[in-house]
């Protein structure tokens, strides 16, 4: 998997951007989650390295999205969820703005692409960033990093095409922070980690800790990744605290990725953590958590990358796949 940095350069440079707009919407809704801002403010970050580019990120007025980008210190407008004409909010956010390039990143199945031609009679570069679709809606440049890419894209065009999982965005200075700044207790025991995204919508933490609470191996500690569009948090801290000493709960750390780095093994949802975790050589085991994530998890196993993962939840399954892990690994 290449750097980021450089292979983002080759995206951008033939119009090298001092302004771009970035639509791209997170929060506690089935399907959403907080993976596409991530992505996003990883290309902010390195549009400004790279090229002094100011964004602007233009999103639907979910409180715990809008929150965690205003928190990152990017510049947010926000449409309405009740809003009739998305796409004229956008248009003439551009016309305000000015910006070279607008980056679309939105995982909505039903999706009006008519204004990309509007966008580009104002002289304006479209970059779209895909995982499902696997269709150029009529951008300029077209980015998907999903590992089913390759088989799936056929119909290419005159367009601009970043295809497969080497153009996985990965910020590389997040790997230079250390764990203990953020307070988590070191551990000579094998360390599981749980992480399902910024809000897990389909509740797997709850269903993985319960499933843990059942088991008796001293050599185990879990730590569990609470996200910031988490909705359960209460009761899951009900669960750890009245239940386990083994279980450790870490909230909505501004980093995670040195915490992935000093695992032994991590349960993930089949989104882009997936991702994150091959690029780091991790050991993981992904569970699907919505009906897309199911074909990325054959493709990990069918390639090669795991040797297991779950399509859907099923504690039996998973009891008997980890155990089967741990002893892989040698764990007791």
């Amino acid at each position: 998997m290449k750097s980021s940095k450089e292979w983002i350069k080759t995206l951008f440079d033939r119009s090298p951007p001092s302004k771009c707009v970035i639509r791209v919407d997170a929060g506690n809704i089935k399907g959403l989650s907080f993976g596409h801002l991530v992505r996003c403010l990883t290309i902010s970050k390195l549009l400004w390295e790279i090229y002094c580019c100011k964004c602007i990120f233009l999103m639907r007025n979910y409180p715990e999205g809008i929150a965690f980008a205003r928190q990152n210190k990017v510049t947010v407008k926000t449409i309405q969820q009740d809003e009739k004409d998305e796409n004229n909010v956008i248009i003439n956010i551009c016309k305000e703005f000015g910006p070279e390039w607008l980056i679309v990143d939105l995982p909505y199945l039903n999706m009006d692409f008519l204004y990309f031609s509007e966008i580009k009679q104002q002289n304006r570069k479209i970059c779209y960033i895909d995982d499902n679709h696997f269709k150029n809606p009529g951008a300029d440049v077209y980015l998907n990093s999903n590992i089913l890419a390759r088989s799936r894209i056929m119909d290419k065009d005159n367009s601009e095409y970043y295809v497969g999982p080497e153009y996985f965005i990965f910020d590389e200075t997040l790997k230079d922070y250390a764990v203990d700044t953020f307070n988590s207790q070191k551990t000579d025991k094998f360390l599981v980690l749980l992480s399902f995204g910024g809000a897990d919508p389909t509740n797997l933490t709850e269903k993985v800790i319960d499933t843990f609470l059942g088991i008796k191996c001293l050599n185990l500690r879990i730590d569990v990744i609470i996200g910031p569009g988490f909705s359960q948090l209460d009761m899951i801290k009900t669960k750890i605290y009245d239940g386990s000493e083994f279980i450790k709960l870490v909230i909505n750390p501004p980093n995670i990725i040195p915490f992935f780095q000093r695992s032994d093994f991590i349960i993930c949802a089949g989104g882009r953590t997936m991702y994150e975790l091959l690029y780091l050589q991790k050991n993981f085991l992904p569970i699907a958590s919505i009906e897309h994530e199911k074909e990325a998890i054959k493709a990990f196993i069918s390639q090669g990358f795991i040797d297991y993962g779950l399509l859907e939840w099923n504690h039996k399954t998973f009891l008997s796949v980890f155990n089967d892990q741990l002893r892989c690994l040698n764990i007791k």
